[in-house]
């Protein structure tokens, strides 16, 4: 699978990943009428690990120098952003269980799924956000991977130190989540065995 977000493209390995880009899906597209936010994309990773991304690429950032350096000086309302958005995308997912429950043949398949082949409904849709409330409510890893890209024209010592007060503020905003932040990059990505990221062409 290949998804294009923020000037990156993201190649995830197709026997590790299962993906959506979620904020194009039609499940947000309704919330978002609702005043939902959400994140980028919503991963399943070898069946059992959750994993919600959000990019932020600010190399290519059109802007003035004044409101740039804004980013770095106001990490807290930036962070807010960023929570506001898992809230809204766990609130959407607590949604759409709710709403497939609805279905009599959801009820159905919810008394008969231990006997029938994954490889028979794992492309469905609806199937991939039975998967999803699943594992949120599991003990399984949950991890939201915010990738962000900063401007190179900064100093390097102004970016590291963004980075590390964001990469704190991130951790305490997590804290109520029961998911693991991390914060990556082309730099220092993650995933290496079945994620690579590029930039775009």
């Amino acid at each position: 699978m290949i998804f294009q977000e923020s000037d990156l493209q993201f190649y995830f390995d197709d026997s590790q990943w299962q993906v959506i880009k979620y904020d194009t899906h039609k499940y947000y597209k309704t919330l978002s009428g609702s005043g939902l936010k959400g994140v980028d994309f919503i991963g399943i990773r070898q069946e059992n690990q959750l994993v919600f991304f959000e990019i932020k690429n600010f190399r290519n950032y059109q802007s003035t120098a004044a409101t740039k350096y804004t980013l770095f000086k106001d990490t807290d309302h930036f962070i807010q952003q960023i929570q506001d958005k898992m809230e809204d995308t766990l609130t959407a997912i607590k949604v759409i269980s709710k709403y497939l429950k609805r279905k009599s043949w959801y009820r159905f398949f919810l008394r008969i799924e231990p006997f029938i082949p994954n490889r028979l409904i794992k492309s469905k849709d609806w199937y991939f956000w039975h998967q999803i409330s699943n594992l949120r409510n599991s003990s399984t890893s949950k991890t939201f991977l915010l990738w962000i890209e900063i401007d190179p024209n900064f100093k390097s010592k102004t970016s590291e130190s963004f980075l590390e007060a964001l990469q704190k503020k991130l951790i305490k905003a997590f804290e109520n989540f029961d998911i693991t932040p991390v914060l990556t990059n082309l730099k220092n990505p993650v995933y290496l065995e079945d994620l690579v990221v590029k930039k775009g062409t």
